[in-house]
């Protein structure tokens, strides 16, 4: 059964105020634990208030100068977190692939990581 907008909506509004967002290079599994990227520091971010079951991030998020083992590394999922370090896992998304060079920013823009619970409409 469907969640009612009131519903998705009241949902992600109990969501912690700070989640924190980590990087992947393959399928993090159900825990969010597996593939880490080499840079493996998580970011905070937060969420706009909930509409028709959507939250965003309120601002950028940033890895900057990015660390790799190899000199290049493909990111392919981001996890999103409780906590910096331990805490749940929330969320994972499969963002596709996206080859990071040494020292490259990676920068996930203010309003594209979104948080979306279905409802009926």
């Amino acid at each position: 059964m469907p969640f009612s907008e009131f519903a998705s909506d009241s949902l992600i509004a109990s969501l912690p105020s700070t989640l924190w967002a980590q990087l992947h290079t393959s399928n993090p599994g159900s825990v969010g634990t597996s593939n880490i990227s080499t840079t493996s520091t998580r970011h905070s971010f937060t969420l706009t208030s909930p509409s028709s079951g959507m939250a965003e991030n309120t601002a950028d998020i940033q890895w900057p100068s990015f660390s790799t083992s190899g000199g290049s590394e493909t990111l392919t999922h981001i996890s999103v977190w409780d906590a910096s370090t331990g805490g749940d896992c929330w969320f994972i998304h499969n963002f596709g692939s996206r080859l990071v060079l040494e020292g490259e920013l990676v920068e996930i823009a203010a309003g594209a990581l979104r948080i979306l619970l279905p409802h009926w409409s």
